[in-house]
């Protein structure tokens, strides 16, 4: 039997020593690869890649210093050049120093310098030529092409420096690769001897082990738990602790910790109610440092309580972190809108009564346009923060929320009326006045601000958070006017548009729509002329006025298909009356500012025209003062395809919209239309008559056609017919007429 255990112990001595040896070996294989490969990385790291990267800001460098060249070429901006190209300048010189570095020795170089030279020697002509006080705008031209030339010639060398660096970079990969290979082989070949060994000796000890890790797992399962277990009588007489117990207690952060402090405060209730249940029953104990889970059962057997705890310090906290998330706004931590519903849900059903207000950052979209997002939340924070040291300043009961990125909220407790809040406003106002610092630079802060209150405008939170934004929207709406309270007049508007809105979407297909034609005639002759084409709604018997639903149209943007469907029945119309033998006559119909800008509307032209085969010259744009708002030359471009279309153009309401009368001379219209609004009075107003009198005198000069409209008087007539206006329309010749009552009037004049 001795013999037996000194033969196996002989061959445990061997199987471990052979281990040994391989595990040398192993080390001695893996260690000289890994150098190998640390080497080959660290030179890719260190140069080849960093080198790839360089060449390519090389000419990126280069390539801005010939943009820059060329902004500064169509600016004739002396700072573009010495601060962009020298920039650029400088940049590509040091990157090229340090690609000279990397490439000694390499023949590319010496051109490479040459050509950067030559380009910046060019530009320096350039500068020069521009700055004078004659340029010569082709010699400019030609030194740009230059540079460019340049430019290009320099590509070549820096791509075969990068096709080398590349080469390199390949090789050094190549070269891990295998290095990688040989210690994958030699790690899977040390693997597979040692799973051969162990299965050798897994045969001598698994029956040993087999008795002794089941019993001795079986002995240390307390004690290798890792959650504390505590067994305790109901006195609260501990007669057990585990080690992860004491771990805990070290986690505590408290000096007088003891594991005492760890059993719940009613410890003894708790007891009873494990008992009554006969299992188990869990508690949440919280201590200064920790936030434990226990659970304790009832050991009926050895009359005992194991008390189970798990540590959820760090899982609360990630509750009260979610919890604060989902109740706060994330950039500036104040409370959002959910946490405002909450609050108006509770004051409603305590019938407290308040007053709420949404706040509005005016002009946001066109801030985050025009210097970042970056910029436009730091703008957003500091006003967070300078309404919050407002609402500490104010000596009221305030709450404050941030609903969204450019809206906040105030409840003001216990005040009611817009003479209560008008003081809160502007006091508020006052405050935000200041100019704002940032690290974007200092800005002026302008907000809108729209109030109502409870219980006067609502019963509910979702009622009253409507009617505060129906405030705010009447702030917004209105430029020099910020504070808006609620009435019940504004509502009833919004509700009545909402109701417009509805109804228009459905007023083509239900064949609500229809036009009417009011003459225009030559103010000499009295010959009918033209005819304006006019829409008219009638909605379940009720008439709707245009000066209610064409804003609307325009706003939601049902004028485009609205206004295709004026163009097509006033082209129609205008031709079945020019068949009839009226061949000079010329429909006027009104395109509005959205319908103009749609990319389709030259498009949408050509087709009515071709659909109803009225001629262009037969048919009289009307465009309004408006257009002239938006992009310029995109107006002119597109003003000029009509004219070559062949398509007469007027300025509607002429004198009520865009101030600046260059348009007059650079876009190819033929009439002026004077607004209404100088019409009705002119024959008591003489400032009316003077102004009626500059714009047809103005017209005369730039050879327009001129024609009023709302001519209701013999006098009217009179005074327009002296001072040489061409046209006129309105009640005093006739009113707007339907489809066949016009034709028949027109007969009647003809």
């Amino acid at each position: 039997m001795q013999l037996i255990k000194l033969s196996d112990q002989a061959k445990a001595t061997a199987i471990y020593s052979l281990i040994i040896v391989l595990g040398f070996v192993l080390s001695y294989v893996v260690y000289s690869s890994v150098k190998d490969v640390e080497n080959t990385t660290k030179a890719l790291v260190e140069r080849q890649i960093p080198t790839v990267t360089l060449i390519e800001q090389v000419m990126a460098s280069i390539s801005e210093q010939e943009r820059t060249l060329y902004e500064y070429y169509s600016t004739t901006d002396e700072f573009i050049f010495q601060q962009g190209f020298n920039q650029a300048k400088l940049e590509t010189n040091e990157k090229v120093d340090t690609l000279a570095r990397f490439f000694a020795d390499n023949e590319n170089i010496t051109p490479l310098y040459q050509g950067i030279a030559v380009i910046q020697q060019k530009a320096k002509a350039l500068h020069n030529n521009i700055k004078s006080e004659s340029i010569d705008w082709d010699l400019a031209r030609l030194q740009l092409t230059d540079i460019s030339y340049q430019r290009r010639n320099i590509i070549p060398l820096l791509k075969k420096l990068e096709s080398d660096t590349q080469m390199q970079v390949t090789a050094g990969y190549d070269n891990t690769l295998r290095q990688l290979r040989r210690t994958t082989f030699t790690v899977t070949l040390y693997s597979l001897s040692i799973i051969i060994i162990a299965l050798v000796i897994g045969q001598y000890m698994r029956a040993y082990f087999a008795v002794s890790i089941t019993n001795k797992r079986l002995a240390l399962l307390s004690q290798r738990n890792p959650h504390p277990i505590i067994s305790v009588k109901q006195n609260q007489e501990i007669v057990y602790y585990n080690p992860a117990t004491l771990k805990l207690l070290n986690l505590g952060h408290q000096e007088l910790i003891q594991v005492t402090d760890l059993i719940p405060d009613n410890f003894a209730a708790l007891c009873a109610t494990a008992r009554k249940e006969a299992s188990m029953t869990r508690v949440e104990h919280t201590l200064p440092d920790l936030t434990l889970s226990c659970e304790i059962h009832w050991l009926r057997d050895l009359n005992v309580y194991d008390l189970h705890i798990s540590d959820i310090t760090e899982e609360k906290k990630a509750k009260d972190r979610l919890k604060f998330q989902a109740f706060h706004y994330q950039d500036t931590s104040l409370q959002n809108g959910y946490k405002l519903t909450e609050s108006l849900d509770k004051k409603i059903a305590n019938q407290q009564p308040f007053s709420l207000a949404q706040i509005e950052i005016s002009s946001y979209n066109r801030f985050v346009a025009g210097h970042g997002v970056e910029a436009t939340l730091e703008l957003m924070r500091g006003i967070a923060s300078r309404l919050y040291y407002t609402v500490s300043l104010s000596e009221q009961d305030i709450e404050l929320y941030q609903l969204n990125e450019k809206t906040f909220a105030f409840i003001v407790n216990n005040v009611q009326g817009e003479a209560a809040v008008k003081p809160f406003y502007q006091f508020v106002q006052s405050q935000m006045e200041d100019i704002l610092s940032t690290p974007f630079g200092e800005f002026s802060i302008e907000l809108d601000y729209g109030f109502c209150s409870f219980p006067e405008h609502g019963s509910n939170s979702a009622i009253l958070l409507q009617h505060a934004r129906i405030a705010l929207d009447e702030a917004i709406a209105f430029e020099h006017n910020s504070f808006s309270y609620f009435n019940h007049e504004l509502g009833e508007h919004l509700n009545y548009n909402l109701r417009l809105t509805s109804w228009l979407k459905k007023a083509v297909k239900r064949d609500e729509l229809k036009l009417v034609y009011q003459p225009q005639i030559d103010i000499n002759s009295r010959r009918i002329i033209g005819m304006e084409a006019l829409i008219r709604w009638t909605h379940d018997g009720e008439f709707i006025s245009p000066v209610d639903f064409i804003p609307i149209a325009e706003q939601t943007g049902l004028i485009i298909d609205i206004g295709q469907w004026i163009l097509m029945q006033a082209c129609a119309m205008a031709k079945t009356l020019i068949d009839d033998g009226y061949h000079d006559l010329v429909i006027a119909v009104n395109i509005s500012p959205r319908q103009f800008r749609h990319p389709n509307f030259f498009t949408m032209i050509e087709q009515v025209l071709h659909d109803t085969e009225l001629k262009p010259q037969n048919l009289e744009l009307e465009i309004t003062e408006g257009v002239m708002l938006y992009n310029e030359n995109e107006t002119i471009q597109v003003l000029h395809q009509l004219k070559a279309l062949g398509l007469q153009l007027s300025i509607d309401d002429f004198g009520t919209g865009y101030s600046s009368l260059s348009y007059l001379k650079q876009f190819p219209i033929n009439k002026l239309k004077i607004d209404q609004s100088f019409i009705k009075n002119l024959h008591t107003n003489d400032e009316d008559k003077a102004i009626v009198q500059a714009i047809i005198d103005l017209s005369n000069n730039l050879k327009l056609k001129t024609i009023a409209e709302g001519v209701e008087y013999q006098s009217h007539y009179d005074f327009l017919q002296l001072i040489g206006c061409d046209e006129i329309q309105g009640y005093w010749y006739s009113k707007p007429l339907d489809p066949e009552r016009f034709a028949a009037f027109l007969a009647e004049h003809r």
